[in-house]
């Protein structure tokens, strides 16, 4: 009787096996329940939105200021800001890089001020640079860094007006400044945004191959004018080859 009931157990265990086994082949009760695999979880972009490669926190620079980057900014729109130490706007710029949210690009770009007469060595700036939320225009994105900049100037310096400055069409636009360029020869334009010279005149400094003054009224009368934002520009042109040269920009405001 004792037999009976081993042999009947060891059939019963055998049916259970059997029936675990999906192929029939008996492997499946020996088989290990296979390990769960981990997936990895993907990697967050902590790239910033905007990027200030040049120039370098710390380092030493000259008017007009290079400054290039990249953005991954709304509508591709972002703002930079050249500020003295006492926190005075020195210059800005509306930037447009080729490229909007979610395709970094690259951008360079130069900015332009007369250096502070009341200064006698380098001037210790703060390069600023956001972009405004599509949301409520707050400033986000924001990254600065500080350079110094050389008081020595460069060829040609506009005085007046001052970078951004608002001027009517209707009464001209008066350019002051000084310039150390072949012959005294130098010539101011007009750009509009798109880049397009609306306005050209050939002008003279007070003396050749020295620093000198020079002044000059620029007429925007012309229809092709229309209010709006442009960039006023002083350069000389190449001795050797007849290349543009010493290019001096700031932007401006033009009124009705």
């Amino acid at each position: 009787m004792r037999h009976f009931i081993v042999v009947i157990g060891l059939l019963l265990a055998a049916l259970g096996a059997a029936s675990c086994d999906g192929d029939g082949d008996g492997a499946d009760a020996l088989s290990p329940t296979p390990a769960a695999v981990a997936t990895a979880a993907p990697t967050p972009d902590t790239t910033p939105a905007i990027v200030l490669d040049a120039p370098t926190a710390g380092s030493s620079v000259q008017v007009p200021l290079t400054i290039s980057g990249t953005a991954n900014v709304f509508e591709a729109v972002f703002h930079l800001q050249v500020l003295a130490p006492n926190g005075a706007l020195l210059c800005a710029r509306r930037m447009m890089a080729s490229s909007g949210t979610g395709t970094p690009a690259d951008w360079e770009t130069a900015i332009a001020f007369a250096f502070p007469s009341a200064v006698a060595g380098p001037l210790p700036v703060r390069i600023r640079a956001f972009s405004l939320s599509a949301k409520d225009g707050a400033e986000e994105n924001i990254v600065e860094r500080q350079v110094n900049v050389s008081p020595e100037p460069p060829s040609i310096v506009i005085n007046d007006p001052p970078c951004g400055v608002s001027v009517s069409k209707r009464a001209g636009l008066d350019v002051a400044g000084t310039a150390d360029v072949f012959e005294a020869a130098l010539t101011l334009e007009l750009h509009d945004d798109a880049g397009r010279i609306v306005v050209t005149q050939n002008i003279l400094s007070a003396e050749g191959q020295t620093r000198a003054p020079f002044a000059a009224l620029l007429d925007l009368s012309d229809p092709a004018i229309i209010p709006g934002a442009y960039d006023l520009v002083a350069l000389s042109f190449s001795a050797r080859d007849g290349s543009r040269e010493n290019e001096f920009a700031i932007p401006i405001v033009v009124t009705p």
